[in-house]
C-alpha cells in the first residue's frame, strides 16, 4: 500500500545558533475531511506533532538508524485543526469555478503518480538552448541529451499539421490532489490548512551538530495521531557550518530516508545538485531582447518586431531539463539508475538592478491591497498591506502528441517589462478596456474566440513600490534569479550568492527595436470626417495628393506616428503615458463604436523625409532605386519636428508648391526644393511621394540602427501643366515620310512553292539592309527587326494595326514580325 502522507524538510537559514526550516506535509491525493484510515482522524482534524531528526555526517545517504532526535525543536503556530479552512475552500472553489471536488475524481487511476510515470516512460522533456544561454559562458556542448541546439524546437512550434492525439481535460471535476497543489502555491493558505509548518532547532543539540555538515528530516512524534505513518520521509542536506555565524540554506533536491543503505550510483549527480544549489541561486542567468517579429529568430533584425515585449529571461536551462526529466522518469540520466529524489525547487524569483547599483530589487514582490479570505471574509488568510513574493513557475508543454513527441520547455522562462513578473499587467487591461463590463460582443449570438468576453479578473495584488524599477531604452540592466522551494521559502532579496556559477548575473543593454509607424497625415482624417454619417457616397482615394489638398490651401499637416503600449512607456519621455493611453477609450462617448488607434505620438521621431520620384517611361528603370521600376528619384528632403517635452502631438505644415519645368534633371542636380516647409513638385509628371519617419537616436545605444527609418507612407500626385506647347521636341529636318522597297526583287520572307515542296526563307539574324536604311533616315538604331531611339533620347513610336508589330510597354521601341511588313508602304 502506498503511503498516504509525504513529509519534506526545507532548511531556510542558520543564525544565532539555530537552523530555521519549513516542514511540508502532503496528503497524497486524499480527502483531508475524511478519516485517513479506519480508527484515525481526518487530516483536517489532527493536531500533528513532529520530531526533528539529525544526522551529523555527510558520509553516505541519510539512514534512519544513524539519526538522532533533536530535543530543541520549536514549532511556530501549531495547527490544532484545519477543518474550517478545508471546508470553506471547497465551498468557495465550487461556487466560483463551477467545478466539483469529488472523491471519485481523486480515486481515478490517472490521478496517481504511477499512472503518469508509466504513460510517459518512453518520452522526455526537451529544452532548446537559445543563443543568449550559449553565449553567457564558455559553452562547448550540451551536458544533457535533453538539451538541444538545432532546429527541432522551431519545427515543433511551427508545425502546421501536428498529429493531435492528446485528449482535452474535463474541467467539471477536481481531484483533492489538485486542490492541495493549489494550496501549496499560496504559502499563507497552506499554513492555515496545516500543510506547512515553520520550525527551528539548535545546532548544539547534540554538541558539534553540522560542523562538518549532515542531514535533517522530520517525522511524526510520539503521541501524534499519525505516529508510524511517516514511511515517506525526505531529508535535506545541510552543508558544513563550522566557523559560521549565519548562512543561507536551501534544499534544491530531497533525499529519501532509508533503513538500509542505498548504494545506487544514480545519487552522485543528485548530490552534486544539492551541493551546487545549497545557497538558493541560479548559476547561469541570461537575458534577451527580441529583434525580430519571429521570436525564434535570435539575430536577424531585418524584420523588426511590431510590439515590444520587454526583456526575456532564462536560467539554468540544462539543469532544469535534467531536473524535470528526473522527476518524470524517476531515474538519473547519466547512469540510467532509478532514483527517488523529489525536486525541492518549486518556483523562481527574479531580481533586477541598473548596472552599477548595489541594491537588488525583487520583481516578484507584491503588496496585498485587500484581505484574502474564505467563508465570506470571516476566515482571513492574509491581510491588506502584507508583502508576498510568489514564484515564477516553469511548465513544459506538449504540441498535441505528448506520448509520441514528448514535451518542450519554453524557450525563455519569463519576461520583464518593468513590472512584477508574477501578476497580469493591469495597465494593459485598463488601456485596452479588457474588462467584461467594458467589452461588447461584435456579433451577438456567435460564440468564438473573437467574440468571447473575458472572464472577470481580480487584482488583489499590486506591485511593491519599494521594489519598483522602470524599464527605459538606453539603460543597462542586470538580473539574477533566486530559487524558491515548495514551502515558499528561499533566500531573500538582500541575500548574496555563496557558490557563484558560470553566469550568476546577466547583463543586458535595453534598446529600442520597434520601428516607427507610418506618419499621420491629418488631411486623410479630415477627408473621412467630412463624409456624411447616413448618406452613402463613394469613398475618396486618400492615396492621391490632389484629394487631400486644394489650390486655396495646398498644405499637408503631418504628425508623428503613434507608438503603442508598452513601447511608449519604455521611451521614458512621457511622465503620464499610462494615464494618457487609458483616456483614449475612456473619453469616447458612451455607446459610440468606431475604430480607434490606441497609442501616443512617438517621441523618438524627431524628423521625417519625403522622397520625390518622377515617373519615366515604363522600360526606363535603370536609374530607379531598385532598378526594376520606372520611378526615378528627383530629390529627397528632410523636415524636422518642433522639439517638445511630454507632448509630441504637434503638426508640421508642409506646403505643396507646383512648378513647371521643361526639362527635369534626374542626375541629382535638381536643387529647387523650396523653403524649409515647402515641397516643390514638377507639373505634368506622374509623381510618387514617400513619407518616412526618422529616429535620429538610432545609434545602437538608445535604439538599434536597423530602425533608423520607420514605416513608409506613399502618395501619388499629378498636376497638369498650364501649357504643353513644347511637350515634344522638334524633329530634325522636319516631317519625314519614306516609301521602302526590298533590296532584292523578291521578298525574302514570302513563302515559295517549288513543285510539290513548300520552302520558307527565314530572316537572317543580322539586321536587314532595308531596316538599317530606314533607321538611318530617322536617326534610329536598328537591331534585327527592332527599332529604338539613340542613347540619351526618348522617342515614342506609333504604328498602324495594318502592320504586324509589337510595341514596348512604354512605346519606346517597335519590333516587326517580318521584314515584308515594311515594304510598299508610306512611313
Amino acid at each position: 500500500m502506498e503511503p498516504n502522507l509525504c513529509i519534506l524538510t526545507f532548511p531556510q537559514y542558520y543564525k544565532n545558533g539555530r537552523i530555521t526550516f519549513n516542514i511540508v506535509i502532503i496528503p497524497r491525493n486524499l480527502n483531508p475531511l475524511l478519516p485517513l484510515q479506519a480508527g484515525l482522524p481526518a487530516f483536517a482534524d489532527a493536531k500533528i506533532l513532529f520530531k526533528a531528526m539529525v544526522i551529523s555526517s555527510l558520509e553516505g545517504l541519510p539512514l534512519s538508524g544513524s539519526a538522532v532526535q533533536s530535543s530543541s525543536l520549536i514549532i511556530e503556530d501549531q495547527i490544532t485543526s484545519s477543518r474550517e479552512v478545508w471546508e470553506a475552500l471547497k465551498v468557495q472553489m465550487e461556487a466560483s469555478d463551477g467545478m466539483k471536488i469529488t472523491d471519485a475524481e481523486s480515486a481515478k487511476s490517472e490521478q496517481r503518480s504511477a499512472h503518469a510515470i508509466d504513460k510517459y516512460k518512453n518520452v522526455s522533456i526537451k529544452k532548446y538552448l537559445p543563443e543568449s544561454y550559449r553565449a553567457s559562458f564558455n559553452y562547448v556542448r550540451a551536458r544533457s541529451k535533453y538539451a538541444l541546439t538545432g532546429d527541432e524546437y522551431s519545427c515543433a512550434v511551427k508545425n502546421k499539421n501536428p498529429e493531435n492525439t492528446d485528449t482535452g481535460s474535463h474541467r467539471d471535476a477536481l481531484s483533492w490532489g489538485k486542490v492541495i497543489a493549489l494550496c501549496l502555491r499560496n504559502p499563507a493558505l497552506a499554513q492555515k490548512a496545516g500543510l506547512i509548518y515553520k520550525a527551528s532547532i539548535a545546532v548544539n543539540d547534540p554538541a558539534g551538530l553540522f560542523e562538518k555538515g549532515g542531514w535533517l528530516y522530520c517525522g511524526f512524534a510520539s503521541g501524534s495521531p499519525f505516529e508510524g505513518l511517516d514511511d515517506m520521509q525526505y531529508a535535506a542536506r545541510i552543508p558544513a557550518l563550522k566557523g559560521l555565524e549565519e548562512r543561507i540554506l536551501f534544499s534544491a533536491v530531497q533525499f529519501p530516508v532509508s533503513a538500509v543503505a542505498n548504494n545506487s550510483i544514480g545519487y552522485d549527480e543528485v548530490l552534486r545538485d544539492a551541493i551546487v544549489y545549497d545557497d538558493g541561486f541560479a548559476k547561469i542567468v541570461h537575458a534577451n531582447q527580441p529583434v525580430n517579429q519571429d521570436l525564434l529568430q535570435e539575430k536577424d533584425n531585418s524584420n523588426p518586431p511590431l510590439k515590444d515585449i520587454g526583456i526575456r529571461l532564462g536560467w539554468d536551462d540544462e539543469q532544469i531539463a535534467v531536473w524535470y526529466n528526473r522527476q518524470m522518469l524517476k531515474k538519473e540520466e547519466q547512469t540510467d539508475a532509478p532514483v527517488d529524489t523529489p525536486l525541492g525547487v518549486f518556483g523562481y524569483k527574479v531580481d533586477v538592478r541598473r548596472k552599477g547599483e548595489e541594491l537588488w530589487l525583487s520583481q516578484n514582490s507584491l503588496v496585498l491591497q485587500q484581505n484574502t479570505a474564505l467563508n465570506n471574509g470571516q476566515l482571513v488568510i492574509s491581510k491588506a498591506g502584507e508583502i508576498i513574493e510568489p514564484g515564477v513557475e516553469i511548465h513544459p508543454a506538449a504540441h498535441g502528441d505528448s506520448q509520441g513527441s514528448g514535451f518542450w520547455l519554453p524557450m525563455y522562462f519569463s519576461s520583464w517589462i518593468g513590472k512584477p513578473v508574477t501578476i497580469a499587467d493591469k495597465d494593459a487591461e485598463d488601456i485596452n478596456m479588457l474588462r467584461p463590463d467594458k467589452m461588447i460582443e461584435p456579433r451577438p449570438g456567435i460564440k468564438n474566440s473573437i467574440n468571447s468576453i473575458p472572464k472577470r479578473t481580480f487584482h488583489p495584488y499590486l506591485a511593491d513600490p519599494a521594489n519598483a524599477l522602470a524599464l527605459v531604452y538606453g539603460n543597462d540592466y542586470q538580473f539574477r534569479v533566486r530559487l524558491m522551494d515548495i514551502s515558499g521559502g528561499g533566500p531573500p532579496a538582500a541575500a548574496k550568492a555563496l557558490n557563484g556559477g558560470e553566469k550568476p548575473v546577466a547583463d543586458l543593454h535595453f534598446k529600442r527595436h520597434i520601428a516607427a509607424g507610418a506618419l499621420k497625415i491629418v488631411n486623410i482624417n479630415d477627408v473621412f470626417d467630412k463624409l456624411p454619417a447616413k448618406e452613402v457616397k463613394p469613398i475618396i482615394d486618400t492615396s492621391i495628393l490632389q484629394n487631400l489638398i486644394t489650390a486655396d490651401c495646398p498644405v499637408l499637416k503631418i504628425k508623428r506616428p503613434l507608438l503603442g503600449y508598452p513601447a511608449v512607456v519604455f521611451t521614458g519621455k512621457y511622465t503620464d503615458a499610462v494615464d494618457k493611453l487609458s483616456a483614449i477609450l475612456n473619453d469616447l462617448p458612451a455607446g459610440e463604436r468606431k475604430s480607434v488607434d490606441i497609442g501616443l505620438c512617438d517621441p523618438d521621431v524627431d524628423c521625417f523625409k519625403v522622397r520625390v520620384e518622377v515617373k519615366s517611361l515604363e522600360m526606363d528603370n535603370g536609374r530607379s532605386e531598385n532598378g526594376k521600376e520606372s520611378f526615378i528619384i528627383l530629390y529627397e528632403k528632410k523636415f524636422a519636428f518642433e522639439a517638445a517635452e511630454n507632448n509630441y502631438d504637434q503638426e508640421f505644415p508642409v506646403t505643396v508648391v507646383y512648378k513647371e519645368y521643361e526639362v527635369v534633371d534626374f542626375t541629382g542636380a535638381f536643387d529647387d526644393t523650396g523653403s524649409e516647409s515647402e515641397l516643390v513638385l514638377p507639373t505634368s509628371r506622374h509623381i510618387r511621394l514617400t513619407f518616412t519617419p526618422i529616429i535620429s537616436a538610432a545609434n545602437n545605444d538608445y535604439a538599434d540602427s536597423s530602425i533608423l527609418e520607420g514605416k513608409k507612407l506613399i502618395l501619388t500626385a499629378y498636376q497638369a501643366s498650364k501649357t504643353e506647347l513644347n511637350l515634344l521636341s522638334k524633329i530634325d529636318g522636319g516631317f519625314k515620310a519614306l516609301y521602302l522597297q526590298p533590296e532584292n526583287a523578291v521578298d525574302q520572307n514570302q513563302v515559295k512553292v517549288y513543285k510539290t515542296m513548300v520552302t520558307l526563307n527565314l530572316v537572317k539574324s543580322s539586321t536587314p539592309v532595308e531596316l538599317s536604311r530606314l533607321a538611318d533616315a530617322f536617326n534610329l538604331i536598328a537591331h534585327n527587326l527592332t527599332l529604338e531611339g539613340e542613347k540619351g533620347k526618348r522617342l515614342q513610336f506609333g504604328c498602324s494595326k495594318m502592320l504586324r508589330h509589337s510595341l514596348a510597354p512604354d512605346s519606346s521601341s517597335i519590333s516587326f514580325s517580318s521584314l515584308g511588313e515594311l515594304f510598299n508602304h508610306w512611313m
